[in-house]
């Protein structure tokens, strides 16, 4: 089945994360009664969530780039990890 991005956000929200290991096949779990839930994941769909989590930091620099402004190699690095980190809720 192929899931649109507003089934996905009606799914997840903002979060890029859930969305890319759902769309990997895994599968969210939860343990009755108890305060502890996480994802199962097989090694090959584990690979591949990783290999989305790649191509999602490509096209947020691809997509937050000016490809008509000067290259400074120093403050577009900064600028790129901070759009990754910003888009993954990273720190």
């Amino acid at each position: 089945m192929s899931w649109t991005d507003e089934q996905l956000t009606d799914m997840f929200g903002d979060d890029p994360v859930g969305k890319l290991a759902f769309l990997t096949g895994c599968y969210k779990h939860s343990i009755n009664n108890s305060p502890y839930d996480g994802w199962i994941i097989s090694d090959d769909n584990l690979r591949k969530f990783a290999e989305l989590i790649v191509k999602e930091c490509i096209d947020q620099i691809s997509v937050n780039h000016d490809p008509n402004s000067d290259w400074d190699w120093e403050v577009s690095r900064g600028h790129a990890i901070a759009i990754i980190k910003e888009h993954f809720g990273v720190e």
